[in-house]
């Protein structure tokens, strides 16, 4: 074989092997897919999409209560909780959801894929240190990924989640049957397991610039 012959023979062969590494990160139509994205890209992204979540929810339920005790937090949550996910949904590009078999909303029901993860978590709530508060990655085998956080009760979630006649008294109570007749979601203590958040994640093109907008601010300098 002739030195051109040769150089051309090498290049040909490194050009056909960069494009099986590009195709082998898309699917049979030329769209990006899941299969060259880590677990832990996944349970970083899906931490850093719920913490969002939460401190959105929580701090608009800690303004209403200061308002207007628990009755202002019920009726904050029966209205606008849902409408807060989904905007941030809408944000992010992503889904997100609160899910439980104790649900205080019927919209918040969990599947049954989703009782299995559940009880997953609950059997670690007693783990020592960070272990019980792991999250989980699912894949299907056509995409999407599903990311699952647990939801562990806190002591300030007792006058809503309570035990009734303990941390729940009869008004709250009352409150909570007028405005969600099919509730679930009482009777809790603190470190029980509430629930879940999903993060479920269905274009993979779109991860590259979530990370760019879930990247922490950098340092200033000094």
């Amino acid at each position: 074989m002739r030195p051109f012959q040769k150089n051309a023979f090498w290049f040909l062969l490194v050009l056909a092997f960069s494009g099986a590494l590009v195709t082998g990160c898309e699917d049979g139509n030329g769209k990006a897919d899941f299969t060259s994205i880590s677990d832990s890209t996944f349970v970083s992204l899906g931490t850093a999409v719920t913490d969002e979540a939460f401190n959105s929810l929580s701090g608009h339920l800690g303004r209403s209560m200061q308002e207007g005790g628990v009755p202002f937090a019920l009726t904050y949550c029966k209205e606008k909780a849902i409408p807060l996910t989904d905007s941030l949904s809408e944000h992010f590009g992503v889904q997100i959801r609160r899910t439980s078999t104790k649900n205080r909303n019927p919209s918040n029901a969990a599947t049954a894929a989703e009782q299995k993860i559940l009880t997953l978590f609950d059997g670690r709530k007693d783990s020592p240190g960070m272990e019980k508060f792991a999250p989980e990655v699912r894949r299907a085998e056509a995409g999407p990924v599903s990311f699952y956080r647990p939801i562990f009760a806190l002591g300030k979630c007792m006058a809503c989640h309570g035990r009734p006649g303990i941390e729940l008294d009869s008004v709250n109570l009352a409150g909570i049957r007028e405005l969600y007749p099919e509730d679930k979601a009482i009777g809790f203590q603190p470190g029980d397991l509430r629930g879940m958040w999903v993060v479920e994640f269905s274009d993979a093109a779109r991860i590259d610039s979530l990370q760019k907008m879930l990247a922490p601010d950098p340092a200033p300098e000094k």
